[in-house]
């Protein structure tokens, strides 16, 4: 079974978040949003 969420989280260090969640196994995407603290995980 496949199973897809959104995820949104905030951080002061986006790019450190982003880059440490891309390793984590079954993440698809991780992305960035700048402008606003939101993370969006796939």
């Amino acid at each position: 079974m496949k199973v897809w969420a959104y995820i949104f989280i905030s951080t002061r260090h986006p790019r450190k978040v982003v880059q440490a969640i891309r390793t984590i196994p079954r993440v698809v995407k991780a992305d960035a949003v700048f402008g606003t603290p939101m993370r969006l995980l796939l």
